[in-house]
């Protein structure tokens, strides 16, 4: 059975979640706790979702999204602990590849995947090649495509009732990994204001 559009949270069995639920349903997820998120139209594109309860699902991912496994994070600039997208494909860290893979996949994750998808189709659009070299070389340009990737996490997050870490995200954006491309404060001006154009 294919999961609906709309997923929705819930810890308790009685909830609006599974209220409307025929009585063998209900029975069935029992009391363990249950996570459901709204999937964006993007991500739609992005993944297949199966089902075969009304709580428990698994993502397809495509053949572009791999983990790093225990050897890629060792490569420079690719690291154990952050995602990329290098040309046509998307690396991510083993254990967030085994989460998405996984029943009930961890919304922050599925954010983090939202943001490379982008990056992905902006190299695709742009050329790999030029959007290589911008990236590289211009400060600016970097900065204005990771808050463009940025924002489409957002919108997920939002949609969803999570919240954002302004101060980590800052943080991260204005460092060493992006080739510091502006300030911490000034990053972090940038991402507030995305999040209240949302």
């Amino acid at each position: 059975m294919r999961v609906s559009k709309t997923l929705r949270s819930s810890s308790t069995l009685d909830s609006p979640a599974t209220r409307g639920l025929h009585p063998a349903a209900r029975e069935r997820l029992g009391p363990k706790p249950f996570f459901w998120v709204q999937i964006p139209a993007s991500l739609q594109t992005l993944v297949e979702l199966t089902s075969d309860s009304y709580c428990n699902f698994f993502m397809k991912l495509p053949w572009y999204i791999l983990s790093k496994g225990s050897f890629l994070h060792h490569l420079p600039l690719i690291g154990k602990s952050t995602a990329q997208s290098l040309g046509p494909i998307i690396l991510v860290p083993d254990n967030i590849y085994r989460d998405l893979k996984s029943d009930n996949p961890n919304p922050k994750h599925l954010a983090l995947l939202i943001h490379e998808e982008t990056h992905r189709k902006r190299q695709k659009e742009m050329g790999y090649l030029s959007f290589a070299f911008r990236y590289l070389f211009n400060s600016n340009f970097r900065f204005q495509e990771e808050l463009l990737a940025v924002k489409e996490a957002m919108k997920f997050l939002k949609k969803n009732h999570i919240e954002f870490d302004f101060d980590k995200n800052s943080k991260f954006l204005s460092s060493y990994v992006y080739l510091w491309p502006v300030s911490k404060e000034y990053a972090e001006k940038e991402l507030k204001k995305v999040w209240d154009e949302i």
